[in-house]
């Protein structure tokens, strides 16, 4: 698996607004992926202050500065709550495979210089 294999798979506004959210809300992937890899169950009990309760979308998110997150078994969404808000003919959604998703926040750093 390789950035550019995973990337190419996406265009270019994907590709920026993709690096937009890991500039804005991807402090502590680890923390992410421990969200993504819970059951539902665990995601109420153990994120319960970090969730976002009120976007209008069906499903668990996690909250951040702009972004939310939500997945299934396979998928993982990205909201711009701010893009869903103020610019509706801006791209407000983004889904990954949970897999290539996770493979991405993981290596963040190599993205950002990919991305230049």
């Amino acid at each position: 698996m390789t950035l550019e294999n995973i990337m190419k798979k996406y265009d270019k506004t994907t590709i920026n607004k993709f690096k937009d959210f890991l500039f804005v809300d991807v402090d502590d992937a680890d923390f992410i992926v421990g969200f993504l890899k819970s059951n539902d169950e665990t995601k109420l009990r153990e994120y319960s202050d970090v969730l976002c309760n009120d976007s209008g979308f069906k499903g668990i998110f996690l909250d951040g500065n702009q972004y939310i997150i939500s997945n299934d078994t396979k998928e993982v969404r990205v909201i711009d709550t701010v893009a869903a808000e103020y610019a509706k003919d801006s791209l407000i959604e983004m889904v990954f495979n949970i897999d290539e998703f996770i493979f991405l926040i993981r290596h963040k750093k190599e993205y950002m210089e990919w991305c230049i």
